[in-house]
């Protein structure tokens, strides 16, 4: 999402005058998702203000926000315009039928909708590099994106597997991958969770897109259809893009093992992925090991020495690892919002996964020299 801020103070009253910047922090939608809501269905600012670029009132926002609900619901983006566009009077904000509107750039009518804001046949669009249609395979298909080629999952690159079609021009933000779980659409939700990887890097495009679209379907009131799961979705569709970045060989010995609480075993593996990327021998621990108090995690660490064990989250079992742990003299990481565990020798802590990473990084180096 652009983290562009609105200009002067607006008003918030009946007379509301938002920027796109404005509706994009109200709502949680990214600025260019608006931009291609207002370019295909219509749904641009309609106010003006003279010597400014036109404004969203009101009755603008009130379409949007039922387009971003109808959307998470998993109802396709053109219905959604519609139902958006008829529960309310749209006149100055829509186009007219065959006639764009300079204004908001909303679409002729029977223009192609290809749901990501794609410019017409033959002609690209500047605003989010978008090629002219007709490309390969699909309606979809465009232009690869500037950048060097797609490897490894590093932060401007795209993990190994992934194919031409991830490199149309969409938008990651959370409101988007959340509405394709919701949806079921395996195969956009896989693109758009590869492009907030290439984008953000695969830890930043998890905290920034992944994560924050999975609270968003925990919060729905709607139940969900026989076999759709959109949680479970979103969080397998992560792993499969972190193994796609991932294709090292059994190590002749593990270097770091991280252990979480049970709602952080995605993060652990992004976590993972992440250090792995970074040339570190990282492995997970799975729920069976923490049988017993963790007592075969305590067994594995022992039988591999030097082995930097990372926690995340606190929990009984966390406790008695990072007790037993220093007690004997390994090095231990927790990463932790609270410090409920006691500061111990060997103990080392960040709040953070993002700010834990450079400082386990760091700790693994001092320690191979050692």
């Amino acid at each position: 999402m652009s983290s562009t801020s609105p200009g002067p103070p607006e008003d918030l009253g009946d007379g509301i005058r938002l920027t796109v910047a404005g509706v994009a922090a109200r709502l949680g939608v990214a600025a260019p998702t608006l931009r291609t809501w207002a370019r295909r269905y219509g749904l641009g600012p309609s106010g003006h203000v003279a010597g400014s670029h036109r404004r969203y009132e009101a009755s603008d926002l009130a379409r949007l926000e039922t387009m971003r609900r109808l959307t998470l619901e998993g109802v396709a983006p053109a219905d959604a315009a519609e139902i958006a566009l008829r529960g309310t009077d749209v006149s100055d904000g829509a186009a007219k039928a065959g006639e764009p509107d300079a204004g908001n750039g909303a679409a002729p009518a029977g223009e192609p909708d290809a749901g990501n804001g794609a410019a017409p046949a033959g002609e690209p669009d500047a605003r989010n590099g978008a090629a002219p249609a007709g490309g390969p395979g699909s309606a979809e298909d465009t232009t690869p994106a500037a950048g060097p080629p797609a490897q490894n999952g590093r932060k401007g690159h795209a993990p190994d597997g992934a194919g031409p079609e991830d490199e149309e021009p969409m938008v990651a933000d959370p409101l988007t991958v959340a509405a394709a779980a919701v949806d079921g659409d395996h195969r956009r939700l896989a693109r758009l969770i590869r492009r907030a990887g290439r984008e953000h890097g695969l830890l930043d495009g998890w905290l920034m897109a992944v994560r924050p679209a999975i609270e968003m379907v925990a919060q729905r009131p709607q139940p969900d259809r026989p076999g759709r799961d959109p949680e479970r979705l979103l969080r397998a569709q992560m792993l499969t893009v972190l193994a796609e970045a991932t294709s090292e060989p059994e190590p002749d010995r593990i270097q770091a093992l991280v252990q979480c609480v049970p709602s952080m075993s995605t993060d652990a593996h992004v976590l993972a992925t992440e250090m792995t990327l970074r040339g570190a021998h990282v492995r997970v621990a799975h729920q069976r090991l923490e049988a017993d108090g963790g007592q075969a995690l305590l067994d594995l660490v022992a039988r591999q020495q030097g082995v930097l064990t990372v926690i995340l989250g606190e929990s009984e079992i966390a406790e008695n690892l990072v007790r037993v742990l220093c007690e004997r003299g390994d090095e231990v990481f927790l990463i932790a919002l609270t410090d409920t565990i006691a500061p111990r020798d060997g103990l080392h802590r960040a709040r953070t996964l993002s700010g834990a990473l450079h400082e386990i990084m760091s700790l693994l180096t001092q320690t191979a020299r050692s």
